[in-house]
């Protein structure tokens, strides 16, 4: 049994290592960062590798599957709480600099800041076939409203769409909206 769990171990580790070998190799093809599905990708494959490890000594073919899961789910979440989030996230640039220099100031960001990261998301979504963008709108795709469909209810169910709902507060004020859905429309 222990030796079993060691292996386990030695095959989990082969698994993140080689997930984070092959995410540094893709960021450093593609500087435009690590979108969401390339991540999952990524994740997948580092599953595979210590899958692979650990079925040289393993035959059992159910369980070399939930292996593959498990090492699978682990870089996935890694992956997204780690590089992913590194690399995108102004909550992380945010929380290091306050380490790095001792303290942050709230007001040093402006729209010539953020500008940048906002127009990003729009070139993502355009990428990832989330959005279809012309010189001055963007468009849901059919991805995006199947996405919507099934995040939306489940976002309202668990109570996590107050950011969101002050976004569209914000952009209905910004832009003068009003939400062509009545049940989306905000009073």
């Amino acid at each position: 049994m222990l030796k079993k769990l060691l292996q386990f171990m030695f095959c989990l580790i082969i698994a993140t290592v080689s997930m984070l070998i092959y995410t540094y190799i893709y960021k450093s093809t593609q500087p435009e960062g690590v979108f969401f599905f390339n991540a999952f990708i990524i994740a997948l494959l580092g599953g595979i590798t210590g899958t692979i490890i650990w079925t040289i000594k393993n035959k059992d073919l159910f369980e070399n599957f939930l292996i593959f899961l498990v090492f699978s789910m682990f870089n996935t979440l890694f992956i997204y709480f780690g590089p992913v989030t590194l690399d995108r996230s102004l909550s992380s640039f945010i929380y290091f600099y306050s380490v790095q220099y001792g303290s942050v100031s709230k007001d040093i960001f402006d729209d010539t800041y953020f500008e940048p990261y906002v127009q990003r998301r729009f070139t993502d979504g355009a990428k990832i076939g989330y959005l279809k963008c012309d010189d001055v709108n963007c468009y849901p795709t059919l991805k995006t409203k199947i996405t919507y469909t099934i995040l939306y209810p489940l976002g309202k169910l668990t109570n996590t769409t107050q950011d969101y709902e002050n976004f569209k507060k914000f952009y209905n004020k910004k832009y003068n909206v009003s939400c062509p859905n009545n049940k989306n429309n905000i009073e």
